[in-house]
């Protein structure tokens, strides 16, 4: 077999929100950019002769001392051969060893638990057309949200400064970010960002319960499409709020930590940026 294991420039990401799309996974439609701008050395592929993308994988560095592993996927015809495992080796060998946090699939935690992972929490993942849930008469566009303090906002509830990140995530093309404000002190935010089906919210951090119904409402109230919010099942008020406006669990995946990584905040998180990214 001839192959490489290399860093993945832009077009070699897109193949790989590709690949993400053909196991279900139903990307953003502007991740490619998006995550490659946050990052542009996050992600590793194992790439044959023909420069056509065989496996690929991701760690996107928050700091010198940590990072959140996704987009571990190898393409059904090259399953099996051992590249799969050695774009893994690769990648968790380049980082060395920080603490590293993921969203896997259920079924395989006892491979990641074999790498040094221990199991966390479950995300739940909820998917329908939802209807409102609250007024949302004070919410305001994240564009008047002062950004120093809507990065140290999202700093204490993700556990890690992660301004890269942020500003390319915020600015994604097609995307929408809401702020709840009272006397200058932020509430919460969220965002949504058109995917392949329907939307995704991501993040949806917020104060309390009424704070993150308030902001879900304004982030769906113009989407007439599928609406997909991932929780973590530590947020049991978040389930509630996803179901009561008309979602239902669709997937689940299992955060798995290895190393020092700091948890999230279990009574503010009402949605997950992204299980690829954190």
């Amino acid at each position: 077999m001839n192959w490489r294991i290399e860093t993945l420039g832009p077009a070699h990401v897109g193949a790989a929100m590709k690949m993400a799309l053909d196991e279900g996974w139903n990307p953003g439609l502007a991740d490619a950019h998006t995550f490659h701008d946050a990052d542009p050395d996050a992600f590793m592929g194992c790439v044959d002769a023909e420069d056509r993308l065989l496996a690929c994988i991701s760690i996107a560095r928050y700091g010198p001392k940590h990072g959140f592993l996704g987009f571990y996927i190898c393409a059904p015809d090259w399953r099996g051969c051992g590249i799969g495992w050695a774009l893994w080796q690769a990648a968790l060998a380049r980082v060395g060893r920080i603490g590293i946090a993921l969203d896997g699939v259920v079924a395989q935690q006892e491979k990641y638990r074999r790498s040094g992972f221990a199991y966390a929490h479950a995300n739940l993942r909820y998917g329908g057309t939802p209807g409102p849930l609250a007024d949302t008469a004070h919410v305001c566009p994240l564009a008047e949200c002062d950004p120093i303090r809507l990065a140290a906002y999202d700093t204490d509830l993700f556990g890690l400064s992660r301004p890269r990140f942020l500003g390319a995530w915020l600015a994604q093309q097609g995307a929408t970010g809401v702020c709840l404000l009272d006397e200058g002190i932020i509430r919460g935010y969220g965002l949504s960002r058109p995917c392949h089906d329907g939307t995704k919210i991501g993040p949806l951090f917020a104060e309390d319960d009424a704070a993150a119904r308030i902001l879900f409402t304004a982030l769906t109230r113009d989407i007439s499409g599928p609406v997909f919010l991932d929780a973590p099942a530590t947020n049991a008020a978040a389930g509630r709020m996803a179901r009561e406006a008309g979602l239902s669990p669709v997937f689940e995946t299992a955060r798995m930590i290895r190393g020092d990584y700091p948890a999230i905040d279990p009574c503010r998180t009402y949605g997950i940026t992204s299980f690829e990214f954190g």
